[in-house]
C-alpha cells in the first residue's frame, strides 16, 4: 500500500505467517547472540562485530576498484 503522504514510500503489513517467521528469526538471532556472548564475552562480541564490519568495508572497496592486470602483476 502506498503511503498517501509520500508516494515513494510503500507500507508493508505482515501476514500471520510473516509474523511467525519474523518471531522465529528474532529468536534465532537472540540465541546466537547469547551463545556468542557466553563464549567470547561482551568485549569479544563487540570486537568480532567490528572486525566483520571492517571485512565488509574491505569487500566493498575491492568490488568498486578495477581488477589488476594479471600479467603485469605476475611480472612484478
Amino acid at each position: 500500500m502506498t503511503d498517501p503522504d509520500d508516494r515513494r514510500r510503500v507500507n508493508v503489513t505482515l501476514t500471520e505467517r510473516g509474523h511467525v517467521a519474523a518471531d522465529a528469526v528474532l529468536a534465532g538471532v537472540t540465541a546466537v547472540d547469547r551463545e556468542l556472548t557466553e563464549l567470547l564475552g561482551v568485549t569479544g562480541v563487540e570486537q568480532l562485530r567490528a572486525g566483520l564490519l571492517a571485512l565488509c568495508d574491505i569487500r566493498d572497496r575491492m568490488e568498486s576498484e578495477p581488477l589488476p592486470d594479471t600479467e603485469q602483476t605476475a611480472r612484478q
